[in-house]
């Protein structure tokens, strides 16, 4: 079984690779549930400028394998949710996914949150599903630029005894 990735908080200056792997998460893993047109135009998106002050708000969980960004996820406390979920296409099908799933739960444990909600791709529900989230009504994720994406509304009870058990070292 292959060490699993470390995990670690994101910085402002990781913003660039964040949204190069966000892009190629895209265009790997949402062509086959979404038009060829909408994934060039999603993928046209600038990086808000306000993306690095993001990080440095709001929780930003990055995992790292060999010294590269493989995957992260990010979770919005004020709406209790978890606002994006990427791997990178040629780390993907290796766990990352769960794992970064896994601590954005744990730490929004932590942070007090009893649930979280989120508008998942079409093409992740499954994963989603998998990891105990409710399937809710059909969404529509608008980004900044205004682009109307279909996604499925999703939500789960973060339960304490859900949570991963602690070392004992």
């Amino acid at each position: 079984m292959p060490t699993p990735a470390v995990i670690r908080r994101a910085t402002a200056a990781d913003a660039v690779s964040l949204w190069d792997l966000r892009s190629a998460a895209i265009d790997h893993g949402c062509r086959t549930h979404y038009a060829g047109e909408l994934i060039d135009a999603w993928l046209a998106t600038p990086m808000p400028a306000s993306f690095g002050n993001r990080l440095e708000r709001e929780p930003f969980l990055l995992a790292v394998d060999r010294d590269a960004i493989v995957g992260f996820a990010g979770l919005k406390l004020g709406t209790r949710e978890l606002d994006a979920l990427f791997v990178h296409p040629q780390h993907a099908g290796r766990g990352h996914g769960q794992h970064l799933l896994r601590e954005a739960e744990q730490l929004a444990r932590q942070l007090g949150l009893h649930e979280l909600h989120l508008k998942a791709s079409l093409n992740a529900v499954a994963f989603y599903e998998a990891a105990g989230y409710r399937i809710g009504e059909a969404g529509v994720h608008i980004t900044g630029t205004g682009l109307r994406i279909g996604c499925r509304n999703m939500d789960k009870r973060l339960k304490a005894d859900d949570a991963p058990p602690r070392d004992a070292t």
